[in-house]
């Protein structure tokens, strides 16, 4: 993982503004802005983060890296705020959204071996198990004998309408 890292370092350059944070989604906005007056003055965002997603469908949606490009319009703002800040809620389709910035990133910034390890992981198992194939498909065409005896098509019975295709053709 380290070796294809460092080889391939330029193609783990950010293109865009990226930020690390830690979500809380819910449902009301009153329920929002009460935690949000909390939340300013909690030191740990995180473990209310954490405890909430806990109680809901989907309990790793508290720490999340976003990419300017793959959130609403409305949640830009996150990319203005500093590390440590907390967002004040912003109504999405799915209910009120607050986000405490762990981290922000520059487009053209390298992302570190940590955040890209399971997908160079991924990559390289891919690429692993591709080469496998090539190599057994090689090895399996190697090992075939393929003999090809056009002549014996002329006397193989035709279906019904590759018959008629054949005579249609014979006649123009």
């Amino acid at each position: 993982v380290q070796k294809f890292y460092d080889e391939n370092r330029e193609s783990f350059r950010r293109n865009e503004n990226e930020a690390r944070v830690y979500h809380i989604n819910l449902s009301t906005k009153q329920a929002a802005d009460s935690l949000f007056r909390i939340l300013r003055n909690v030191q740990d965002f995180s473990k209310v983060a954490q405890a909430l997603a806990a109680q809901s469908a989907d309990a790793n949606s508290w720490d999340l890296t976003l990419s300017a490009s793959e959130v609403p319009e409305a949640m830009h703002s996150v990319f203005k705020l500093r590390a440590g800040t907390v967002s004040t809620p912003i109504e999405l389709d799915d209910g009120y959204h607050i986000f405490q910035v762990v981290e922000a990133f520059s487009s053209g910034t390298l992302r570190d071996l940590s955040t890209v390890r399971s997908e160079i992981s991924n990559r390289l198992q891919t690429s692993n198990r591709d080469e496998r194939y090539r190599n057994l498909l090689a090895e399996l065409r190697s090992a075939a004998k393929v003999e090809t005896k056009l002549e014996k098509l002329e006397s193989m019975p035709m279906d019904s309408l590759f018959a008629r295709a054949a005579r249609k053709a014979r006649k123009d």
